[in-house]
């Protein structure tokens, strides 16, 4: 099945058609559209309060989530609940072109969170990541008053409840043979990690950190004691709830972990697998599909990878040979860290300069960029802004073994993660007038999918796969070698990319611990350039692909079909007036793609 025609996973493809109206004042129905959506985000942040944290909402920074089957169990039924008051409002006639988009989304949203409870026991139950998780959530917390720093002592309290439902979980997975694999759990140095949190002092833990750098504002015997409630409550709660955990671990969880790699290895495992590949991409596509897309587009690259070696002028290279080659010159280089994020960061700069060809309004919210230094973790990665304004976007680029990471690969990871990638689509959504639970996308709990609310991961992936690609119109690949992105079974990666045995290993483990989820990548990025030469055709020298982009990004993340009737809608009414500005040259689109997440496409589980 070609992506393009694959149909999406909300009940109804088409949300602008005619529907079995009930008749309401507009006045009326936006109001109950209003409340709807009011209710349902206030009652995603009380149930989920680290999450509250994360997008700077303040008011549950004491609290933490719960994870219980009876805790599970109330919020699929009051999903449920929301998913019919949804239903039910969208028969109400003289709803706005926009409260359209907001309950077919929102119906989406409930649905696949429903529909992903029965797969509960393959994934919620085997959570990971968690010092990683803590050291984040650290992060994402203010730290401005005595009442700050009392929020964050009540939740090191509540963290011994938090391990012993995890560890009760985890029990269950042993129990119904449904726990991860070992690989999966040895990521990370997991238990390394957690061996030293666990034998350092109080005063060294990551937990400790904030207590290093309370506010003078606040009275130095203020300080003193806030710092010794703080060592108090390491040694008191959160040291000891590790210590168990590393426990169970090492004693119960490892020694009973799977041994086969894939979901399907294990009774209901494909199902659940089809399910988180339909969660991810947003789409009804099988993974035989996308296996054969996948396939498809490796050939086409891999095509147009060897007339770059031609052209380059070593036609008797294979691409192996071509890569060792260029991993083999030193200006392809820098010599340290601090060179490599000074590097992003003239990239940023030089991107943002070009934004107008692409863009009809530049997002103002902030953005930093940082670096980072991990053997094990990804290349680089992005953390959206807080809603309140407090904390911009930040970049985060990986700097471990400058030499194992050439120049010319830093260009599309720096498209991709910042802008014309993620920071821009954030930073739409927080400046365009969306409903609260669009304007933003939780983005924790990997391990829970499909039982955590989406991602739009076809959506997000995607127009960031897409940005890389907008890269070269906009000039920004000063090294024709650039255009081989930074990120792509090992034996595909080691052929096609230009990354390190290290980083290889390591998105291995990432398509083995987060199955699907890489998948979504390309099955975006793909619909999203269908829907362009859509467009390029239905509008002719009317096409500007700054009103396309503008079209696409003021949406906030949605599933694919709510963007294939959204873009079909805005081609169909399109007036010179529409257009968000004065036209300017379209741009050609460039022949020559970029190469994104290739392999993730072929890995089965």
């Amino acid at each position: 099945m070609d992506p393009a025609s694959a149909e999406p996973v909300s009940p109804s493809h088409c949300i602008f058609g005619r529907r079995n109206w009930v008749a309401w004042s507009p006045e009326s129905v936006d109001a109950k559209v209003t409340s709807l959506l009011d209710n349902f985000w206030q009652w995603r942040l009380d149930k989920s309060p680290e999450f509250a944290t994360r997008v700077g909402l303040g008011g549950r920074d004491h609290l933490l989530e719960e994870y219980s089957e009876e805790s599970f169990f109330e919020q699929k039924i009051k999903a449920d609940e929301f998913l019919k008051q949804t239903e039910y409002l969208q028969n109400f006639e003289n709803i706005t072109h926009d409260d359209n988009i907001n309950l077919e989304v929102l119906k989406y949203v409930l649905q696949t969170y429903i529909d992903g409870y029965q797969h509960r026991r393959f994934t919620v139950y085997n959570p990971n990541n968690f010092l990683q998780d803590w050291k984040r959530l650290i992060g994402f917390m203010k730290f401005n008053t005595e009442a700050d720093y009392d929020n964050l002592i009540a939740r090191y309290r509540l963290i011994p409840k938090q391990i012993n439902e995890h560890i009760s979980l985890m029990r269950k997975a042993i129990e119904f043979e449904t726990t991860r694999h070992r690989l999966s759990m040895e990521k990370d140095n997991l238990y390394k990690d957690l061996l030293d949190e666990i034998e350092i002092s109080a005063g060294e833990s990551l937990f400790f950190n904030p207590f290093k750098k309370i506010p003078l504002e606040i009275p130095l015997r203020r300080r003193l004691k806030l710092r010794q409630r703080g060592e108090a409550a390491i040694d008191e709660w959160v040291k000891p709830a590790w210590k168990r955990l590393y426990s169970f671990l090492i004693t119960e969880y490892v020694p009973n972990a799977r041994q086969n790699v894939g979901l399907s290895s294990m009774p209901g495992g494909f199902e659940c697998y089809e399910s988180i590949l339909r969660w991810h991409t947003t789409t009804s596509l099988s993974p035989q599909e996308v296996h054969d897309i996948g396939l498809r587009e490796v050939q086409r690259l891999q095509d147009l990878m060897m007339r770059m070696v031609v052209e380059d002028g070593f036609q008797e290279m294979s691409l192996r040979e071509y890569v060792d080659h260029l991993n083999s010159q030193e200006d392809n280089f820098f010599t340290s860290g601090a060179e490599m994020v000074l590097g992003y960061q003239a990239i940023v700069e030089n991107i943002r300069k070009k934004l107008p060809s692409a863009l009809h309004r530049v997002p103002q919210t902030a953005m930093e960029t940082r670096g980072f230094s991990s053997d094990v973790g990804p290349q680089g990665y992005y953390i959206d802004p807080a809603l309140d304004g407090t904390r911009p976007g930040t970049f985060f680029a990986n700097v471990y073994m400058p030499r194992t990471k050439p120049k010319f690969d830093m260009y599309a990871l720096t498209l991709h993660e910042a802008e014309p990638g993620h920071h821009t689509q954030a930073a739409y959504a927080l400046e365009e007038n969306l409903p609260q639970f669009r304007r933003t996308i939780e983005f924790r709990k990997y391990y829970a999918v499909p039982f955590n609310w989406p991602f739009m991961t076809a959506y997000i992936e995607g127009w960031a796969l897409y940005a890389e690609y907008l890269g070269e119109s906009m000039g920004v690949y000063e090294d024709r070698r650039a255009l081989w992105s930074p990120r792509k079974a090992e034996a595909y990666l080691q052929k096609y990319t230009t990354l390190s045995e290290k980083a290889i290993t390591s998105e291995v483990l990432r398509y083995i611990t987060l199955p699907g989820q890489a998948c979504a990548y390309k099955i975006g990025e793909i619909k999203i350039v269908e829907l362009r030469e859509k467009a390029e055709l239905m509008l002719g020298e009317n096409f500007d692909q700054r009103d396309f982009h503008h079209e696409i990004l003021r949406l906030g993340a949605v599933p694919l079909g709510v963007l294939e009737d959204s873009i079909s809608y805005w081609i169909q009414n399109w007036t010179p007036s529409s257009s968000v500005s004065d036209k300017s040259p379209a741009g050609a689109m460039p022949t020559a793609f970029i190469i994104g997440m290739l392999v993730t496409l072929f890995l089965l589980w």
